[in-house]
């Protein structure tokens, strides 16, 4: 019998609207041929939400889901964001954990971003 790992792996590699995307806790553990092969680059280890295009590639932060506790009670609700793709654009919508949305951040599609809608 094989045992499960005790933890996520470090890296997972997605399809994302017909296009490769790495999900990474840290930018900084991708390599150079992973930003170089991807659309779309989703980490964490964020403050903030981001939606940053560089060329054809999208690296896209949900930022700080839920607040750290205060006080040391019991941690705080946590939220979500939503990766919306258009013809033209690409959107990251984050939403507090009772659904009201907290911001929108777009970029266009672009040229050799292979991004596809279906």
């Amino acid at each position: 019998m094989t045992s499960r790992p005790k933890y996520a792996p470090a890296k997972a590699i997605e399809l994302v609207g017909g296009a490769l995307g790495y999900l990474v806790h840290d930018k900084a553990d991708l390599t150079r041929d992973e930003i170089a092969s991807a659309t779309f680059l989703f980490h964490g280890a964020a403050d903030a939400a981001a939606l940053v295009r560089i060329g054809p590639r999208y690296f896209v932060t949900p930022g700080r889901l839920a607040q750290p506790a205060q006080g040391g009670g019991a941690p705080p609700a946590g939220s979500f964001a939503l990766l919306e793709l258009t013809d033209e654009s690409v959107e990251l919508i984050v939403f507090g954990a009772q659904g009201e949305e907290r911001g929108r951040l777009r970029e266009p599609v672009v040229a050799g971003a292979q991004v596809k809608v279906r």
